[in-house]
């Protein structure tokens, strides 16, 4: 210390609180939901890229607000859905089901960021898969939320 003069410590008094700030700032934005999320997305992506198989069938399912849960058994076959079964009492599908591309897409379209609702997301730690999204609302909503689940993945050996 007996070598910094008094311009020295009035420098680095001045410099030192900038210093802290920047970090501060920096290490938010590392460790906030948005950065924290792309870096999980983006290595459920590469999990999923690495494994996926040729066939694969699974179970979804969504549910928005109060509602009864319904299940869509999906099967797919190079990349695409060759079938699909709903629960009983659910109805009809309106479409052919998601692909895992699909619900990864879903993910990323839903991921945490730095403002928002809060969200949610659990991948397979094999597959990387989401294996559930949820989105919960703030205090003083009723009737708000969503959900969405894959179950029982299975690589499917024979579909002919």
């Amino acid at each position: 210390m007996d070598d910094l003069t008094r311009g020295d410590l009035k420098t680095l008094a001045r410099v030192l609180p900038a210093g802290l700030a920047i970090a501060l700032v920096v290490a938010f934005f590392l460790l906030a939901p948005g950065p924290v999320g792309a870096r999980a997305h983006g290595a459920a992506v590469d999990r999923w890229a690495e494994h996926e198989p040729t066939a694969y069938s699974f179970d979804t399912s969504y549910c928005s607000g109060m509602c009864a849960e319904c299940t869509t058994h999906v099967t797919v076959r190079d990349g695409e859905v060759v079938g699909t079964t709903r629960s009983r009492g659910c109805g009809p599908s309106r479409d052919a089901g998601p692909t895992i591309d699909d619900m990864l897409d879903l993910a990323d379209q839903m991921r945490p960021r730095l403002f928002g609702a809060h969200v949610t997301i659990t991948y397979d730690g094999y597959w990387g898969f989401p294996a559930s999204i949820t989105e919960t609302c703030g205090e003083g909503y009723s009737d708000c939320g969503s959900g969405w689940s894959v179950r029982n993945f299975e690589v499917v050996e024979d579909l002919s």
